[in-house]
């Protein structure tokens, strides 16, 4: 892989085959500010080569997700003026990796020695610092959960076993857990140190800033759980293991981890029952 050449402005593209989601948006920018910090780039540019249908309706949140504190991100509608786009560099092994996939920040660590730790905007995440002061009142710790319950709520595609969690929570009443996302938590299983952040007003990017300065997160492999990933603080994420097992095979082959994780960060092919959540928590507390 050969990485950019120094230019004023580091030129970045978004093909139309890649899927269009947080988790893959927040990865693609976590990739543009490794390179600006290795390389002294201050501005990126993203050519999509077609406009999502949900970005024409959603543009402000779109915006949002790729907004960094430290690189100026630009997006471009059409394909004017990529001609000399940087990255991805033109590899046949690196285009067959998702936008979702980790591997080119891994690799992006591997050459620059830099670990991935997202930007945060400067108001987002001062709003998380007031956030987590707020609830770390009398109690021991915080630990961010994000818990999957989306289609049909399947376990298989890495839905939730809600009930699992619920008991484990009760048994943690010394700890507030901050639930992250709109996903539906059944509110007969909801414990007094629950704290709902949509209930909360508080916006998208606040709850992701929100996980790079918790004492620890814990849920569901899902696109809130990248902004863990994409961070220093302590995680347990739970992947089912009947769900994307080609794909995980090829972003993790025999590893509990990504390449760049540190020794609390770990990633659970496994299914999140209580006994497996609470070994979880274990490994927050490393």
């Amino acid at each position: 892989m050969s990485l950019p050449t120094k230019t004023k402005t580091l030129k970045t593209v978004w093909p139309v085959k890649q899927t269009v989601n947080l988790g893959n948006l927040i990865t693609f920018r976590q990739e543009i500010e490794l390179i600006c910090t290795a390389y002294g780039y201050s501005n990126a540019l993203i050519f999509f080569e077609q406009t999502p249908p949900q970005i024409q309706t959603q543009l402000s949140y779109f915006n949002d997700v790729l907004k960094s504190e430290t690189i100026a991100i630009k997006v471009i509608f059409d394909c004017l003026g990529k001609e000399d786009v940087e990255w991805p560099p033109n590899d046949p092994e690196i285009e067959k990796w998702s936008y979702g996939s980790f591997k080119r920040v891994g690799l992006l660590h591997q050459k620059t020695n830099l670990f991935p730790n997202l930007s945060w905007p400067l108001d987002n995440l001062n709003k998380a610092k007031d956030l987590y002061e707020n609830l770390r009142t009398n109690c021991e710790k915080v630990i961010a959960v994000h818990l999957k319950n989306q289609g049909k709520g399947q376990p298989e595609e890495s839905n939730a076993q809600f009930s699992s969690w619920a008991e484990f929570f009760s048994e943690n009443l010394h700890i507030k857990f901050l639930l992250l996302g709109d996903d539906h938590f059944p509110s007969h299983l909801l414990t007094p140190n629950l704290v709902l952040a949509r209930q909360m007003d508080v916006n998208l990017i606040t709850q992701l800033a929100f996980c790079s300065l918790c004492d620890g997160f814990l849920g569901m492999a899902a696109g809130i759980a990248t902004a863990a990933c994409l961070s220093t603080t302590p995680y347990v994420i739970f992947k089912h293991p009947s769900h994307h097992v080609a794909e995980m095979e090829i972003e993790l082959g025999d590893l509990d981890h990504l390449s760049f994780a540190l020794g609390n960060q770990k990633l659970w092919r496994i299914t999140d029952d209580l006994k497996n959540i609470r070994a979880g928590y274990e490994v927050l507390k490393s």
